[in-house]
């Protein structure tokens, strides 16, 4: 288990849970899920890959999954809380989430060949 990613994940964590509080406490009482939420996505996925990958080049496109998806969160909360929306917020949801998927399957094929 590598206690760098332990400490980056958590480290990302108590950061966007303390964004999601602050920004939603001077949001004049509008809340939405993507703000006060996104401290889940690198608690959970970030766990999640800790524990599984062992491979630099998987665990690489994984971390980056996590962040884009985390980011993507924030932003559609800012805009959300802000009165508006954008339809190329999915682009984030999208890269996010095909970077999580290609890491996992970049590492079951590795395992699978080595």
């Amino acid at each position: 288990m590598n206690r760098k990613y332990i400490w980056i994940y958590l480290g990302e964590t108590l950061f966007l849970a303390a964004f999601g509080a602050i920004y939603e406490y001077f949001s004049f009482g509008v809340f939405t899920p993507f703000m006060y939420g996104a401290f889940l996505i690198p608690l959970i996925l970030g766990l999640i890959r800790v524990l599984i990958f062992r491979d630099n080049m998987t665990e690489f496109i994984a971390h980056m999954g996590i962040m884009t998806l985390s980011v993507g969160s924030i932003i559609e909360g800012v805009l959300l809380i802000y009165g508006t929306t954008n339809h190329l917020m999915e682009i984030y949801l999208i890269a996010g989430l095909l970077l999580t998927v290609s890491g996992m399957f970049g590492y079951i094929r590795r395992k699978k060949y080595a």
